[in-house]
């Protein structure tokens, strides 16, 4: 039996099923871009799975067409108070840390588009998959950035330095077989994304219990 719950508005929603958290961007209408409001669910989202020991694996997903197409541009450019960037920036930091240090097996479960931060987000977890049809890009040099979301760290621990510098100055979009051929990602679909998951879940599950 699942049990679902949900952030107050809706933008987070956290399933679980056996011993398996399900964390799923729910902001479809914006390509699951983190606006404040969706990135405080979640923080909350990922400490509450994290805290959970009746949890082994957690699975990262995006709902509608895309995984994440990164943070809301129009919030960023838009007027607010003074401390906003830099709290916004601290957000970033928290969600990113907690889910990188989440004492379980996390596991990326890309489709369509993981740009930007979200990708820097699929990053921070174990293991990543993608849909044969998925695109991914770090594409901050397009908005004059450089990556966030520890972006830049985790691009030189999978490419190396100068794969990494490479990867961030052309802001190239990849398919999913050439993120697989560069070591960006860990696997690509053969057959559905779900079917996938399902599989890497039960081997993930496995060797928790034989630990």
């Amino acid at each position: 039996m699942s049990i679902e719950s949900t952030s107050p508005a809706g933008t987070v929603l956290v399933t679980y099923s056996d011993r398996t958290a399900t964390v799923a961007m729910n902001r479809p209408e914006a390509m699951n871009s983190l606006n404040p409001k969706m990135l405080h669910d979640f923080i909350n989202a990922l400490k509450e799975v994290s805290e959970n020991d009746e949890v082994d694996v957690v699975i990262l997903k995006g709902n509608g067409k895309a995984f994440s197409a990164g943070g809301d541009i129009k919030m960023m450019l838009s007027p607010g108070k003074e401390n906003a960037f830099d709290e916004l920036m601290d957000g970033i930091s928290e969600l990113v840390t907690t889910l990188y240090f989440m004492p379980k097996l996390t596991i990326s479960a890309i489709h369509g588009a993981a740009a930007g931060l979200g990708l820097s987000i699929a990053l921070a977890t174990d293991h990543l998959i993608a849909d044969s049809e998925s695109k991914v890009a770090m594409n901050f040099i397009g908005i004059g950035l450089i990556p966030d979301g520890g972006g830049h760290f985790f691009l030189e621990r999978r490419l190396g330095e100068v794969g990494a510098k490479e990867l961030i100055w052309e802001g190239k979009v990849l398919t999913a077989l050439e993120a697989k051929e560069k070591g960006l990602i860990h696997e690509v679909a053969d057959g559905t994304l779900e079917h996938a998951v399902e599989k890497k879940c039960n081997h993930g599950c496995k060797a928790r219990f034989r630990q």
